[in-house]
């Protein structure tokens, strides 16, 4: 496939891993390219199929002599754990015979990736609606309110540098259709999305998130005491009538299920 890739990226909550994965599953010649990381080992498949893991002074000598493509660290240089693709990972996927390496990455390690002239590389960056991204990370419950609006205003960030950057912007609203127009693209079927769509994406999805962050902190001060998570979706759906996945408001979706509390102290 002549050092051909498909680079993946999208801000937390794209959706980014479920379609890479539903790729993998439909068509046997996308392989995914593990990413080495000096993170705890977790006791899941994913950890298994996606990462490998060292110690710190390894990534970093593996870095030092060039070995790893791109790299980066969550959440800081002195704190963090570092993530990185291993240039011998990569070329282990390219000598085999009709394999395309797949690989999701974040803007920064993609964009390490992308000056990379020695590889044939296709990028696609995913922006699903605004509320969507903000309800997939609210209904997680596993992180405070503060780190999710951090999550919020960092993917703005990384939205607008995808507009000069990547050459396929796909509105991750339908699953099915970007599974197609992404398989498409990858295989060289259809070409990148034209600047003017990729303009009007990136202003409509910053303009719709930054209200978003806004009605967060605004709830935030408000509330107070202890929140239940799915009550912060409730309060920005009915201030925006954006629609999910199946055609409905956050509103009509959660008025009546129950809700999970989430006290206030564990969390803030």
């Amino acid at each position: 496939m002549a050092n051909k890739i498909l680079l993946v990226s999208g801000s937390s909550g794209s959706g980014k891993s479920t379609l890479i994965e539903t790729i993998i599953v439909e068509n046997n010649m996308f392989k995914l390219c593990r990413s080495l990381t000096t993170r705890k080992k977790r006791d899941t498949k994913q950890d298994e199929e996606h990462y490998m893991f060292t110690s710190k002074k390894v990534f970093k000598d593996l870095l030092s002599a060039g070995e790893l493509l791109e790299y980066t660290v969550y959440p800081d240089e002195k704190d963090g754990d570092f993530y990185g693709t291993p240039r011998s990972e990569l070329n282990r996927i390219l000598e085999l015979e009709d394999s395309i390496p797949i690989l999701e990455l974040d803007v920064y390690g993609a964009l390490q990736l992308l000056n990379k002239s020695e590889y044939d590389i296709k990028s696609c960056f995913l922006i699903p609606p605004p509320m969507i991204v903000a309800e997939r990370l609210l209904r997680r419950n596993s992180e405070s309110l503060e780190v999710i609006q951090k999550r919020l205003q960092r993917s703005i960030k990384e939205v607008s540098i995808a507009c000069s950057f990547y050459e396929l912007l796909l509105d991750n609203t339908d699953i099915e259709k970007s599974k197609e127009l992404l398989l498409a693209y990858g295989l060289g079927h259809v070409g990148p999305t034209s600047r003017d769509t990729r303009m009007e994406l990136v202003a409509q999805y910053v303009e719709e998130m930054e209200q978003i962050v806004k009605l967060c902190a605004k709830i935030q001060h408000t509330m107070g005491g202890s929140y239940k998570g799915k009550d912060i979706l409730l309060e920005i759906s009915k201030k925006q009538a954006w629609k999910d996945l199946h055609g409905q408001t956050v509103v009509e979706k959660y008025a009546n299920t129950d809700r999970e509390k989430i006290n206030i102290k564990n969390i803030l």
